[in-house]
C-alpha cells in the first residue's frame, strides 16, 4: 500500500465507520472493515512519521453527529484491541507476564451492539451518553429510561458510571422487523443496527415499544475500592439489579484456545448476537500498571469470531419449486466461505421481497448465515453498481413443469399436482430425519428413482425391491437391498411422526404430537370439531388437515395396513397433569425451555387458554403473562421452575 491508497484507505474507513457507528447503517462487512484496518495498520508501523491525522487507529468509535445533544463521559469509553488468531491473544498474555507471575484471565461475550455510559448520583440515573469519539458522547438519556433492563435508582450514595453495551435480541429482531415489513418500512439488516438505530430515534415512544436491552460490563467512573477481581465486579453490578456479560475464569494463558472453542459452541444457542470473547486480567489492581492506549486498554483484549457474514455478488438468480407449489427465488453467489462452510447459494424468500429490496443480478451483497444455518442477504450495495447489474423478472410459468403460476398473497404457486418438483420435494420432507427418518435416502437418490418411472409417491417406497432399485442402475445389489432395509426399518415409527411427514400444510411435528399424546393412532380420523377443540388449532389448521385426509384417503389406508405404530409415552413427573405456555426470552432458547416442561410430565402450548395451568415466562414476556395473571394462572421463572422441580 503507497501513501494515497493509505490516505483512500483512511477516507473509506472513516465513512464506514460513520454509517456504522452514527447512523447504524451497514456500508461494509466486519470482513471487509477488518481486513482494510489491517492493511492502514501495517503501513503505519512500516511509516511512522506518515500516520495521518484523520486515521481510525487513533480514534475510537465516531466523531459525536448534532442530532443530539453532547455529554463529557466522566472515565473515558475506549474500544478493544481487536486479534483473530489465539496465537496473538497467547503473545499479548506473555507480553503483560514478562515481568509477573502466572495471571488469572477472565473470558467475557463480546456482544455486538452500541456502547452506551450510564451516569448515576445518590442513586439516581441523571445521565446516558453513546460511546462517540470515547470522551464524548451523545445524550440520549430520555430514550435509555425506556430499556427496561436500565434501573432508574441503585443502591449507591456517590457518583458513579457504569459502562455497557445495548443490544437486540434475535427474537425481538425478528418481530420489529416484521412489524416494520407490515407498514413498509425498510427492516433493519442486523440486530446491532436495529440497537442503533432504535436508541438514536428522536421519539422516545420508538424505543419503548422496540425491546432493548443493557448489558453492564465496567465501571468508567466511581468504581469501590474495595472491588479487587472482575468477578467481583460483576457481582456488584449484579447487585445493582445490572444484566452482566456472560463470564468464565481462565487460569492462565494456556487455556485460552478452550475458552474461546467454549464461546464458539454456545454461541448459536444465544438469543443476543455476540460476535467474539473479551480476555480480561482479572486482578484490577493491575489494570492502572498494565496501562492504556488512547484507544483501548492494555489489560484487554477481544478475540474475534470467524466472520460470520461476506461481501459476495450475485451471480444470478434461479427458481426453485417446494412441496406446496411455492416457487422460491434462490440466489446464486460468487462462492465465499462462511463460518468455516463454502456458500453459493441464498435464499431470497419471494419476489415481492426482491422488488422492495430492489435486488438485482451483478449487485454486491453482504451475506449471512441465518440462524448460523441458512445463508441469506442482508445488505444491497446500491452505490457499488455498474451498468453490468440486469432487473430481476418474475418467472410467470413453473420452471419445471411449464404450468401458468399463480399468485397466492406474496408468493408465486405452481397449481400443478404433478409437478415433478412438487413430488421430489414431498418426498425429501417425508423421509427426512425428524419423519420418517430413512436412512440414505436423499434428494439425490429420490429425484433418480423419479427420473426413472419407478416411484411416483411415498407409497411406492414401500413397493420396491432391491432388484427394482438395482435395474435403475448406479447401484450394487449389496447397496439396493441395504436401502430397502432402510424403507422397511421405518415401518416401526410414532404416529406424529408420520402424520408430519405427509407435510399437510401448517400440520407439522408439534401439533401432530400435541395430538397423537391424547388420541394415539386415532389421530388419523379426526372430526373438524374436535380438531377446532385443542388448544393452539384453528380453522386454517383444521381445514388443511380435513381436506388433505378426503383427498388421499388411499394413501393412509395403505400406510395404516403397512406402518406399526408405538404411541407417544407421556413423561411422568412433578408436571404431570399440567399444561404449560412458554413466553418470553431465554437465556439458551425456548426448545431447552420446553424439552424440561415434556421432559417432567407437561404439556406444552403455544397460548394460554382455559386448559393453562401454569404460565413460564423468560425476559420480555408480553400479553401471554398478563392474561395469565388476569387468569390467575400460576406463573413462574426459569430458576423458580427449577426449583420447583427439584424440591
Amino acid at each position: 500500500m503507497d501513501y494515497i491508497k493509505y490516505k483512500l484507505a483512511i477516507l473509506t474507513l472513516n465513512s464506514w465507520n460513520k454509517a456504522y457507528y452514527g447512523l447504524g447503517e451497514t456500508t461494509a462487512t466486519d470482513d471487509e472493515y477488518d481486513n482494510l484496518f489491517k492493511q492502514v495498520k501495517v503501513f503505519e508501523e512500516d511509516n511512522p512519521t506518515m500516520i495521518h491525522p484523520l486515521s481510525p487507529s487513533h480514534r475510537v468509535g465516531h466523531t459525536v453527529s448534532t442530532g443530539f445533544k453532547t455529554h463529557k463521559h466522566l472515565g473515558r469509553m475506549y474500544s478493544q484491541q481487536d486479534f483473530f488468531n489465539i496465537d496473538d491473544v497467547v503473545k499479548w498474555a506473555l507480553k503483560i507476564e514478562e515481568t509477573r507471575q502466572s495471571l488469572t484471565y477472565v473470558g467475557e461475550a463480546k456482544y455486538d451492539g452500541l456502547s452506551l455510559s450510564l451516569t448515576y448520583d445518590n442513586g439516581v440515573l441523571i445521565k446516558a451518553t453513546t460511546r462517540g469519539d470515547g470522551g464524548v458522547g451523545e445524550d440520549v438519556t430520555e430514550n435509555a429510561k425506556q430499556i427496561a433492563s436500565i434501573p432508574m435508582t441503585i443502591f449507591f450514595k456517590w457518583k458513579l458510571e457504569i459502562h455497557g453495551e445495548v443490544v437486540m435480541s434475535f427474537s425481538t429482531f425478528e418481530m420489529v422487523n416484521e412489524k416494520r415489513v407490515k407498514e413498509n418500512i425498510k427492516p433493519f439488516s442486523n440486530p446491532r443496527n436495529a440497537a442503533v438505530g432504535i436508541l438514536k430515534s428522536y421519539d422516545s415512544n420508538v424505543v419503548k415499544n422496540n425491546p432493548l436491552t443493557f448489558i453492564a460490563w465496567s465501571f468508567g467512573f466511581g468504581k469501590p475500592k474495595n472491588i479487587n477481581s472482575l468477578i467481583k465486579l460483576r457481582e456488584l453490578l449484579s447487585s445493582f439489579a445490572f444484566k452482566a456479560p456472560t463470564q468464565i475464569i481462565v487460569k492462565g494463558h494456556w487455556y485460552f484456545e478452550k475458552a474461546y472453542k467454549s464461546f464458539v459452541r454456545g454461541r448459536p444457542k444465544r438469543d443476543y448476537p455476540i460476535d467474539g470473547i473479551v480476555f480480561k486480567v482479572d486482578d484490577v489492581a493491575l489494570h492502572n500498571e498494565i496501562g492504556y492506549t488512547a484507544k483501548f486498554p492494555k489489560w484487554s483484549c477481544a478475540m474475534k469470531f470467524e466472520a460470520t457474514e461476506k461481501t459476495t455478488k450475485i451471480l444470478d438468480i434461479i427458481n426453485q419449486v417446494g412441496r406446496t407449489g411455492i416457487i422460491t427465488p434462490v440466489a446464486i453467489v460468487k462462492r465465499v466461505v462462511l463460518d468455516g462452510s463454502i456458500v453459493e447459494r441464498a435464499t431470497l424468500h419471494n419476489y415481492s421481497e426482491i422488488k422492495n429490496k430492489d435486488i438485482r443480478i451483478g449487485d454486491e451483497v453482504i451475506i449471512i448465515k441465518s440462524g448460523d444455518i441458512i445463508p441469506k442477504i442482508t445488505t444491497i450495495f446500491k452505490d457499488r453498481r455498474d451498468n453490468s447489474v440486469k432487473e430481476t423478472i418474475p418467472p410467470t410459468v413453473c420452471p419445471n413443469c411449464g404450468f401458468r403460476l399463480v399468485k397466492r398473497s406474496v408468493e408465486l404457486v405452481c397449481p400443478n399436482e404433478n409437478c415433478s418438483s412438487r413430488i421430489l420435494m414431498k418426498l425429501v420432507h417425508f423421509v427426512g430425519k425428524d419423519y420418517m427418518a430413512i436412512d440414505s435416502v436423499g434428494p439425490k437418490f429420490l429425484k433418480h428413482l423419479l427420473d426413472k418411472n419407478v416411484i411416483k409417491d411415498y407409497k411406492d417406497l414401500y413397493k420396491l425391491t432391491p432388484e427394482d432399485i438395482y435395474n435403475t442402475g448406479g447401484v450394487t445389489l449389496k447397496q439396493s437391498t441395504k436401502l430397502v432395509e432402510n424403507i422397511n426399518k421405518s415401518k416401526i415409527t410414532t404416529v406424529d411422526k408420520f402424520v408430519a411427514a405427509l407435510g399437510i400444510p401448517n400440520f407439522g411435528r408439534t401439533i401432530a404430537k400435541q395430538l397423537a399424546k391424547k388420541y394415539g393412532i386415532g389421530v388419523l380420523d379426526l372430526t373438524r370439531e374436535i380438531l377446532l377443540s385443542e388448544e393452539g388449532i384453528g380453522e386454517k389448521v383444521a381445514d388443511n388437515y380435513i381436506n388433505f385426509m378426503n383427498e388421499n384417503g388411499d394413501t393412509i389406508n395403505f400406510f395404516k395396513d403397512i406402518l406399526s405404530f408405538t404411541h407417544i409415552e407421556k413423561q411422568h413427573g412433578k408436571l404431570e397433569n399440567e399444561t404449560v405456555t412458554i413466553t418470553g426470552t431465554f437465556p439458551d432458547g425456548k426448545n431447552l425451555v420446553k424439552s424440561l416442561v415434556e421432559f417432567n410430565g407437561g404439556d406444552v402450548t403455544s397460548s394460554v387458554g382455559r386448559k393453562t395451568t401454569m404460565v413460564i415466562y423468560g425476559e420480555k414476556a408480553g400479553k401471554k403473562l398478563s392474561i395469565a395473571k388476569e387468569l390467575k394462572i400460576k406463573t413462574l421463572t426459569l430458576n423458580e421452575l427449577k426449583d420447583f422441580l427439584t424440591e
